[in-house]
Protein backbone atom coordinates (compact mmCIF):
# COMPACT_ATOMS: atom_id res chain seq x y z
CA UNK A 1 0.00 0.00 0.00
CA UNK A 2 1.50 3.33 -0.90
CA UNK A 3 0.63 7.16 -0.79
CA UNK A 4 -1.73 8.21 -3.17
CA UNK A 5 -0.29 10.61 -4.98
CA UNK A 6 -2.80 13.06 -5.55
CA UNK A 7 -3.65 13.24 -1.84
CA UNK A 8 -1.20 16.24 -0.97
CA UNK A 9 -2.80 18.49 -3.66
CA UNK A 10 -6.63 17.90 -2.68
CA UNK A 11 -5.12 19.18 0.74
CA UNK A 12 -3.57 22.46 -0.90
CA UNK A 13 -6.85 23.23 -2.73
CA UNK A 14 -8.94 22.71 0.51
CA UNK A 15 -7.04 25.37 2.04
CA UNK A 16 -8.58 28.79 2.00
CA UNK A 17 -7.49 30.81 -0.75
CA UNK A 18 -6.95 34.78 0.22
CA UNK A 19 -9.01 37.06 -1.05
CA UNK A 20 -8.96 38.57 -4.46
CA UNK A 21 -8.91 42.52 -4.76
CA UNK A 22 -11.28 43.88 -6.77
CA UNK A 23 -8.59 46.27 -8.48
CA UNK A 24 -6.33 42.66 -9.58
CA UNK A 25 -4.82 44.74 -12.44
CA UNK A 26 -3.05 47.15 -9.85
CA UNK A 27 -1.42 44.14 -7.92
CA UNK A 28 0.44 42.54 -10.99
CA UNK A 29 3.86 44.36 -11.45
CA UNK A 30 3.31 45.25 -14.90
CA UNK A 31 0.46 47.32 -14.09
CA UNK A 32 2.75 49.01 -11.08
CA UNK A 33 3.59 52.55 -11.40
CA UNK A 34 7.43 53.42 -11.20
CA UNK A 35 8.21 56.04 -8.65
CA UNK A 36 11.59 56.52 -10.11
CA UNK A 37 11.74 56.16 -14.12
CA UNK A 38 15.20 54.88 -15.39
CA UNK A 39 17.77 57.00 -16.59
CA UNK A 40 18.50 56.56 -20.15
CA UNK A 41 22.61 56.92 -20.29
CA UNK A 42 23.39 59.30 -23.24
CA UNK A 43 26.81 59.79 -25.35
CA UNK A 44 28.93 62.75 -23.82
CA UNK A 45 28.51 64.31 -27.51
CA UNK A 46 24.58 63.91 -27.02
CA UNK A 47 24.14 65.38 -23.69
CA UNK A 48 26.61 68.09 -24.23
CA UNK A 49 24.26 68.92 -27.29
CA UNK A 50 21.50 68.06 -25.44
CA UNK A 51 22.12 70.71 -22.84
CA UNK A 52 22.87 73.57 -25.48
CA UNK A 53 19.62 73.13 -26.76
CA UNK A 54 17.83 73.18 -23.21
CA UNK A 55 19.88 76.82 -22.25
CA UNK A 56 19.35 78.28 -25.68
CA UNK A 57 15.51 77.49 -26.01
CA UNK A 58 14.27 77.90 -22.29
CA UNK A 59 10.98 76.93 -23.65
CA UNK A 60 8.22 74.75 -21.40
CA UNK A 61 8.86 71.14 -22.34
CA UNK A 62 5.37 69.64 -21.87
CA UNK A 63 2.33 70.01 -23.98
CA UNK A 64 -0.58 72.00 -23.58
CA UNK A 65 -2.85 70.45 -21.26
CA UNK A 66 -6.63 70.91 -21.54
CA UNK A 67 -7.61 69.06 -18.25
CA UNK A 68 -5.73 71.35 -16.69
CA UNK A 69 -7.38 74.31 -18.34
CA UNK A 70 -10.92 73.35 -17.95
CA UNK A 71 -10.57 73.82 -14.35
CA UNK A 72 -9.72 77.17 -14.64
CA UNK A 73 -13.01 78.42 -15.41
CA UNK A 74 -12.84 82.22 -17.18
CA UNK A 75 -16.47 82.95 -19.43
CA UNK A 76 -14.76 84.41 -22.94
CA UNK A 77 -17.13 87.21 -22.45
CA UNK A 78 -18.55 89.12 -19.63
CA UNK A 79 -22.10 87.39 -19.18
CA UNK A 80 -25.06 90.32 -18.93
CA UNK A 81 -26.83 90.52 -15.72
CA UNK A 82 -30.30 90.19 -17.12
CA UNK A 83 -28.41 86.57 -18.08
CA UNK A 84 -27.02 85.87 -15.18
CA UNK A 85 -29.71 86.35 -12.93
CA UNK A 86 -30.47 83.44 -10.72
CA UNK A 87 -33.75 83.13 -11.46
CA UNK A 88 -33.77 83.45 -15.03
CA UNK A 89 -34.86 80.37 -16.63
CA UNK A 90 -34.92 80.67 -20.54
CA UNK A 91 -33.78 83.35 -23.68
CA UNK A 92 -34.70 83.40 -26.77
CA UNK A 93 -31.68 82.47 -29.06
CA UNK A 94 -32.81 82.22 -32.79
CA UNK A 95 -36.17 81.82 -32.56
CA UNK A 96 -35.53 79.19 -29.95
CA UNK A 97 -36.52 79.20 -25.97
CA UNK A 98 -32.85 78.26 -24.47
CA UNK A 99 -31.57 78.09 -21.22
CA UNK A 100 -28.15 79.49 -21.91
CA UNK A 101 -26.17 79.98 -17.59
CA UNK A 102 -26.27 77.21 -15.19
CA UNK A 103 -28.14 78.97 -13.56
CA UNK A 104 -31.19 79.11 -16.21
CA UNK A 105 -30.47 75.20 -16.74
CA UNK A 106 -30.85 74.39 -13.52
CA UNK A 107 -34.03 76.26 -13.13
CA UNK A 108 -35.54 74.42 -15.85
CA UNK A 109 -34.69 71.26 -14.17
CA UNK A 110 -36.74 72.30 -11.04
CA UNK A 111 -39.66 73.16 -13.38
CA UNK A 112 -40.35 70.32 -15.08
CA UNK A 113 -43.53 68.26 -14.02
CA UNK A 114 -43.22 64.50 -13.53
CA UNK A 115 -45.32 61.94 -14.21
CA UNK A 116 -47.58 60.39 -11.34
CA UNK A 117 -46.40 57.34 -10.16
CA UNK A 118 -48.48 54.38 -11.08
CA UNK A 119 -49.02 51.77 -8.28
CA UNK A 120 -48.50 48.43 -8.49
CA UNK A 121 -51.90 47.37 -7.56
CA UNK A 122 -53.75 49.42 -10.22
CA UNK A 123 -54.46 47.01 -13.65
CA UNK A 124 -55.47 48.63 -16.94
CA UNK A 125 -57.64 45.97 -19.20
Amino acid sequence: MGVQPDFLPRIQRSQPQPAKSPRGLSKRPSFRRHSHPVAIELPEDVRALKQKILETHPAKLTRFSLSHMRHMATPPVLIPDTLNDRRAVRMVVSGKSVPLTMHMWENCKKMTKHLDMIDEYVTYR
